[in-house]
């Protein structure tokens, strides 16, 4: 019995053909050209040459204020954290 013949294989020719890194287009390179024409080198000079944004730091989130000062309105003492009357038009009974 003999084997069924091969189908031909495809004629490539990885180094004679490459892909453009910038718009990812096949093209023939002439000598050690990298890229398909002008347009994508320079795109790709910038791309590489551009200045990298300066990183946000951005502080923990914590509460505005860590404790509440209640004032009493009469003699002005002062209570921390604990809950009073509380002055000026928000306390208005």
């Amino acid at each position: 019995m003999t084997a069924p013949p091969r189908p031909p294989a495809p004629s490539r020719d990885d180094a004679g053909t490459i892909t453009c890194p910038v718009c990812q287009q096949p093209f023939t390179p002439a000598g050690r050209q990298r890229y398909c024409g002008d347009r994508c080198r320079k795109t790709a000079f910038r791309r590489r040459h551009q200045n990298q944004p300066v990183p946000v730091s951005v502080p923990a989130a914590r509460s505005r204020r860590e404790y509440t000062i209640y004032e009493c309105p009469d003699c002005g003492q002062r209570l921390l954290g604990l809950f009073s009357r509380l002055g000026g038009a928000a306390g208005t009974v």
